[in-house]
């Protein structure tokens, strides 16, 4: 499944595997560089691409030269589309930008075929980037799990012989801390992921056993938690992947997506910071190595 292991002193055989995925890589210079940072530190297994922003290309060099393992991250909701946008309208506005998060959540006539063509332009982007298609994709807010979206994802990543993805059935839904309006939108998406399991297995997309993230974004991620709930989880499961937003705190206007005045509120957090510190920590590192939880990609 996720099964290419990153280097590691031990000889011993590991039975516990950890995908840890820094998200939004290309949407800011120094989130860029924290997330390689992180790498090299041993902190992440990989990152997940956006090829619409403005330091994707910057980005893409770091990339390369730091051999860091990366995805595509699949946007339909922020900046501007690879594709043209006049061929891709139940997608974006008037002036030819993605509608942002919640218009995109509430939109019921997304057209499927809009979806597969910004889809194919993406992998593309990916491609002339980095010379290969990726092996995986995941979505940029949980995307590719909107109904009218995630069958021609499946079926559009089979064609191009990708062969994982994320699903985000978060592990333990009842120890949510964030407010009642994100747990709302959780529970949306551990609704769709529930649903997306069988298609995903349909066009061959393998995906994590288990999935932690949104338990964990921001302020909620703490050392001892993770290591709390990753031996819980490593009593049922074999692969776990781990949804971070490691980073430091982007610009207001030279970072952030193509045809965007500003960058978000969420990449300006110190938020950010936080996540970076706790992942990079010699104590959770070292918790597992001692607990044999082996770092995959």
């Amino acid at each position: 499944m996720l099964d290419k292991i990153l280097p590691n002193k031990s000889s011993e055989v590991f039975t516990k595997s950890l995908l840890i995925v820094a998200d939004d890589f290309g949407y800011g210079l120094e989130r860029n560089n924290s997330i390689i940072e992180c790498f090299l530190k041993e902190a992440i297994s990989c990152t997940s691409l956006l090829v619409n922003c403005k330091h994707t290309e910057s980005g893409v060099e770091l990339l390369k030269l730091h051999k860091l393992p990366s995805g595509l991250h699949f946007n339909l909701t922020e900046g501007l589309p690879v594709s043209n946008p006049t061929v891709i309208t139940s997608l974006v506005t008037e002036r030819g930008h993605f509608m942002g998060k919640e218009n995109f959540w509430n939109n019921e006539n997304i057209n499927p075929e809009h979806v597969r063509v910004e889809l194919i332009a993406q992998l593309k982007r990916y491609k002339h980037l980095l010379g290969k298609f990726p092996s995986r994709v995941d979505g940029h807010q949980h995307i590719h799990l909107h109904p009218q979206v995630c069958l021609v994802f499946a079926r559009t990543l089979q064609e191009y012989d990708v062969t994982k993805a994320r699903l985000p059935l978060e592990y333990d839904m009842t120890s949510s801390e964030h407010s009642a309006v994100r747990n709302q939108f959780h529970a949306r998406i551990y609704k769709l992921a529930s649903q997306a399991a069988n298609i995903f297995k349909r066009f061959d997309l393998s995906f994590a056993d288990a999935f932690l993230g949104m338990n964990f974004m921001g302020k909620l991620m703490e050392e001892e938690k993770i290591m709390r709930v990753l031996e819980e989880v490593f009593m049922k499961y074999e692969t776990c992947e781990l949804m971070t937003h490691p980073g430091r705190i982007c610009d207001l206007t030279s970072d952030g997506f193509i045809g965007d005045a500003t960058s978000d509120e969420f990449s300006r957090s110190s938020e950010r910071v936080h996540e970076a510190d706790v992942l990079t920590s010699e104590h959770l590192i070292k918790f597992y190595q001692s607990k044999n939880i082996q770092i995959i990609t």
